[in-house]
């Protein structure tokens, strides 16, 4: 597997394999950008740090980057306070509706941010997405909020929301 991709494994059997996609223009967006049409569109303010996905594994929680199923600097993002929210949340979806998530979150580690435009004064979390392996799609927007809200974590600020129903309004 690439260093992207999570792979999940229980009593030595294969079970599915994860890998965050990356977006792209919408030009890109394959097979074509057609499949966006009369979907809901949001629009999420995006921050600069470093994207983590946290999830369960055998009932503890790991921390993952873009580049290493287990993140360099994940004792970091255990030490900031909302994790253990976000730790609870997982627990109670697995507990209450046996499902697995991963939640994904912006970590802004304190000092500057990684493009250098930003400066942070601590570290801090907010969660951007959560996908959901057991149904294998992402949550709605409302249901992310529902769920993070539920357990006061935050999440990012909506910018927008769209529908549209022809190419040119895409654009």
């Amino acid at each position: 597997p690439s260093i992207n991709t999570l792979i999940f494994i229980s009593n030595n059997k294969y079970i599915f394999m994860f890998e965050y996609p990356h977006f792209g223009r919408i030009e890109q967006v394959t097979p074509n950008p057609s499949i966006l049409l009369g979907n809901d569109i949001f629009w999420t303010e995006k921050l600069d740090g470093s994207n983590v996905g946290i999830y369960l594994k055998d009932g503890e929680p790991v921390v993952m980057d873009r580049n290493a199923i287990v993140a360099r600097f994940s004792e970091s993002v255990k030490q900031v306070p909302v994790f253990d929210k976000i730790v609870k949340l997982l627990r109670h979806l697995k507990d209450n509706y046996n499902t697995d998530c991963i939640v994904f979150s912006e970590f802004m580690q304190k000092g500057s941010s990684p493009t250098g435009l930003k400066h942070y004064d601590c570290d801090s979390l907010i969660v951007f997405d959560i996908y959901n392996l057991t149904a294998g799609r992402f949550e709605t927007w409302n249901n992310t909020c529902l769920f993070c809200g539920t357990f006061d974590i935050p999440v990012v600020k909506l910018l927008g929301f769209c529908r549209c129903h022809t190419l040119n309004e895409l654009y």
